[in-house]
């Protein structure tokens, strides 16, 4: 007997829409709408087509990688074909005889190359199925004349020969042939499938491999590197035993080991790193997201980001968005790299829109951002040199040295450093109750050069002191001042930001603030270590240094 209660359509899709959002990660998710697909596939697609945008990333990509790679862990009930190698002979008829004659579409894969995820051997059937029921949604094309295909020829992912649930075939895949592979992608086959009626029929070869010729090594197929299954072969013992001795597992004996490792020698293996990581969800991987082109000092900062990660036994994946990226952009390099399995991710940003778009969102991984600035997400980890101090540390030494009129030559505004520079500039003026003007650049020394050219030509009294925006700008500066016969710091004190190499030789040697980018780069690491053990996100920022060098003196009595 069923419940008494009765609902339409649109009230079992609010219901479970409302199961949908229940669920907090994307694999759930993506779990619950393949068990809705298979239970009640009516339901299903009148919720998919209702919530399109939302879902089709659960349903699809991205998220059906992450399905992919535990497909046997979450595998519920039969979708589609599996044909084995061992079938090959008995296609026909397996084809003739399956549920569901009439097809329009089939989708098939042999699982190798999965969204870049490599070989995922009987998990790529998430593709076929995922493919298929975004046909369905936006194609209109009915789900009963749909058919996925995985064909199963074994797989060379050896966490999956060696896992406890991996339901495909057991062995090394299939692989070589002498025969033109057609490139990946639809076509049409002029020829009905057998049983279809007379229609032509869609077949969509996704992420197709290379085809069957042989089995195994020592079979003819030299080109396959040497897998977990050949070292095991060849040393006569168990996959399970390579497996220990390369993790360093303790409970092998000695000769064993030495066997073993013998025959690792011999043949060249080489462990699957991306395989390993899929498995132990762990990749040893933080990911680095560029945003922006005015990063002037980046090599510095990423020189402490990938020594401080090599020694906290990390690898560093990078990322770049140049020029004018929107919130879909950076939103879509955060996802590319948490697909990748990076186990956090750092953001060096120069600008403000960059990482408010971080300030909405959700993340599956420990994110800490290389910036100025300030966004309302307790998730997030901020790193920072102090800006605002940095610039009140060098115009207060220009009012020490008793100057009353300080112009900025600041970078370009729509940046963080160059905003929190001109606070500083601003704020310290003022508790001084001296007087300034400012001329807006680009960091550049092209810009530096045109603005003290502006400053010269300008009409009224030359500024006793100028604070640049930063070196280069200040290197400009000098160059203008030089042709235009005003004498550094006699004429016009300058003071420089970041102390630049070769600041400390130019002529006059160049007053600056110094930052560590070097230690700042290590500390986005250390925060991000420290959250991914345990901790909460937080702030650091970091004192700047004032550099007096020859560029700065006292102004002239008469000034």
């Amino acid at each position: 007997m069923l419940p008494p209660a009765t609902e339409t359509q649109e009230e079992q899709a609010d219901r479970a829409c409302e199961a949908f959002l229940a669920y907090d990660k994307p694999l759930n998710r993506h779990i619950y709408l393949r068990q809705l697909q298979d239970t009640n596939e009516v339901l299903f697609y009148g919720l998919l087509t209702r919530r399109l945008e939302e879902m089709l990333p659960i349903v699809y990509t991205p998220r059906v990688g992450e399905a992919c790679r535990r497909f046997s862990e979450i595998y519920r009930r039969p979708r589609g074909l599996f044909l084995t190698y061992e079938d090959r002979h008995r296609f026909r008829d397996i084809l003739r005889n399956r549920p569901g004659r009439e097809v329009d579409v089939i989708v098939v894969t042999d699982g190798q190359r999965i969204l870049g995820l490599g070989d995922q051997g009987v998990g790529g059937m998430g593709i076929p199925i995922g493919k298929l029921s975004f046909y369905t949604a936006i194609g209109g094309i009915h789900p009963a004349r749909t058919l996925p295909i995985l064909l199963d020829v074994g797989t060379d992912n050896e966490d999956l020969l060696a896992g406890e649930h991996y339901l495909g075939r057991r062995r090394h895949r299939v692989t070589g042939g002498t025969r033109p592979v057609p490139a990946p992608g639809p076509r049409i086959s002029s020829r009905p499938l057998r049983g279809c009626g007379p229609r032509p029929v869609t077949v969509s070869a996704v992420d197709a491999g290379p085809r069957a010729r042989a089995e195994g090594r020592g079979t003819g197929d030299m080109n396959r590197p040497p897998g977990m299954m050949d070292v095991a072969r060849e040393a006569g013992v168990s996959h399970i035993t390579v497996s220990r001795v390369i993790n360093g597992h303790p409970s092998v004996r000695p000769e064993t080991r030495a066997r073993v490792e013998a025959a690792i020698q011999k043949l060249g293996y080489r462990r699957n790193s991306v395989a390993r990581a899929l498995k132990s969800r762990r990749s040893s991987t933080i990911g680095v997201v560029i945003v922006g082109s005015e990063l002037f000092e980046l090599p510095r900062i990423l020189l402490g980001v990938e020594t401080a990660a090599k020694q906290a036994g990390y690898w560093v994946s990078l990322a770049s968005r140049q020029g004018e990226s929107t919130t879909g952009d950076l939103v879509e390099t955060l996802q590319r790299l948490t697909d990748q399995s990076v186990e956090a991710i750092a953001v060096v940003a120069d600008r403000p829109l960059a990482v408010e778009a971080l300030s909405g969102l959700v993340f599956e991984v420990p994110v800490a951002v290389v910036m100025s600035g300030s966004v309302p997400n307790p998730d997030l980890s901020f790193v920072e040199v102090d800006q605002e101090l940095g610039a009140r540390l060098a115009v207060r030494h220009l009012l020490d040295l008793g100057h009353r009129r300080v112009a900025h030559l600041t970078g370009a505004l729509r940046t963080f450093d160059a905003r929190a520079r001109v606070d500083g500039w601003q704020a310290e003026l003022a508790a001084a109750g001296a007087a300034g003007s400012m001329l807006e650049g680009d960091f550049s020394a092209e810009s530096g050069f045109r603005l003290a050219h502006q400053l010269c030509t300008a009409g009224t009294d030359l500024p006793t002191a100028v604070f640049a925006g930063n070196d280069q700008m200040a290197m400009g500066a000098l160059a203008a001042f030089a042709e235009r016969g005003v004498k550094v710091p006699q004429d016009v004190s300058l003071v420089g930001f970041d102390d630049m190499k070769g600041s400390g030789y130019l002529v006059p040697a160049l007053t600056t603030v110094r930052q560590d980018f070097v230690h700042l780069g290590r500390s986005a690491i250390g925060l991000l270590v420290g959250m991914l053990g345990g901790k909460e996100a937080e702030r650091q920022k970091i004192t700047p240094e004032l550099v007096v060098r020859r560029s700065t003196a006292a102004p002239r009595a008469d000034s």
